[in-house]
């Protein structure tokens, strides 16, 4: 008798179900790698987009009250740049050097019981000193002392004083600089610091070709402060900048000067991908801590968590659809002194 050496159905259904099964599971597998890699790609970018947001702010805040020592309140700060100060402020009295505020820029959120202030945007008054070449300083005061050495000169609100100014190469290239040749209040150009003054001073007259020049304290107060402009000390930049999201872009605003068509002229984008910024400034402590939600890209399940360090008040449900990440910075203001009063 022949054995039939065919297949029953039970057998050939039994193979096909475990291809199926081993198809699956190799797919599963390979769309669970997939899905692995691209929310990993997501990440590491949106981490990527945070850390150039914090190093953009990073490079002017550490020389955020460079030159400032003799201001001891926000106030004094102000009061320095009257009356500059008012279109610079829009008539605000924000806490310069560091003004934290919310959404509305003319609201400052304050925290009486941690005396911190807490928002999403930031203004930073900060110093830059020039470029190579453009680097000038107090070369000769003109009062020297019995024993024939140069002694620091007075400049107060009432009286301007004259020294000279050099450049570092022995010329003058003023012009050439970003201090305004107009020697114009309405222009934050027009004013400079000296680690040795500690003080805003407001140039008055522009350095000739022999390198005369002349300072002035501006104030709006009725005391007549002054500080001492020391031989050797060099004339630095005072900057102002502001830094917000909007549209998912991380962008700032620079103080703009008169003769560049406005106040605070032009919006810059920095970053693509930011979804929002959150600050604290300690005042008690001077420090500052910055955190930056950034976005990698959408997120299909549309299940993303809130980070447990993000403030609930400035997390809206549509982050959920995005891959996202926080990144977070803080800064001690050195250049503050102790006792600082953010009036």
């Amino acid at each position: 008798m022949k054995r039939s050496k065919a297949f029953i159905l039970v057998e050939i259904l039994t193979g096909m179900a475990l291809q199926a099964v081993f198809i699956l599971t190799l797919c599963t597998s390979f769309y669970l790698m997939l899905s692995f890699y691209t929310r990993t790609q997501q990440t590491l970018a949106a981490r990527q987009k945070g850390k150039k947001v914090i190093a953009y702010v990073d490079a002017r805040i550490r020389n955020v009250g460079l030159g400032l020592r003799e201001c001891d309140n926000s106030s004094e700060v102000r009061d320095s740049l009257y009356p500059l100060s008012s279109a610079l402020l829009e008539n605000k009295n924000l806490t310069l050097p560091v003004a934290v505020t919310q959404d509305n820029w003319n609201y400052k959120a304050v925290d009486d019981s941690d005396k911190k202030f807490k928002g999403n945007r930031l203004t930073l008054l900060y110093t830059q000193r020039p470029s190579e070449g453009l680097n000038f300083t107090i070369n000769t005061i003109e009062s020297p002392d019995k024993s024939g050495k140069n002694i620091p000169i007075t400049v107060s609100q009432n009286a301007t004083e004259v020294g000279f100014v050099t450049g570092s190469s022995g010329k003058i290239d003023y012009n050439a600089s970003d201090f305004s040749p107009y020697a114009s209040k309405n222009s934050l150009n027009s004013y400079t610091v000296m680690v040795g003054a500690g003080k805003p001073l407001y140039i008055q007259t522009t350095p000739k070709d022999n390198g005369r020049f002349k300072l002035n304290l501006q104030t709006n107060t009725s005391s007549t402060p002054y500080v001492e402009v020391y031989p050797g000390d060099e004339l630095l930049y005072l900057k102002c900048e502001r830094f917000f999201v909007e549209g998912q872009n991380f962008k700032f605003k620079r103080f703009g000067t008169e003769d560049n068509g406005g106040i605070w002229a032009g919006e810059y984008s920095n970053e693509e991908g930011i979804l929002e910024v959150y600050f604290e400034l300690d005042t008690s402590q001077n420090i500052l801590d910055m955190y930056v939600l950034a976005s990698g890209g959408n997120n299909t399940s549309k299940n993303t968590q809130k980070p447990s360090a993000w403030p609930s008040e400035y997390w809206k449900s549509e982050y959920a659809s995005y891959t996202i990440y926080m990144s977070r910075a803080s800064w001690k203001l050195h250049n503050i002194p102790t006792g600082f009063d953010w009036n």
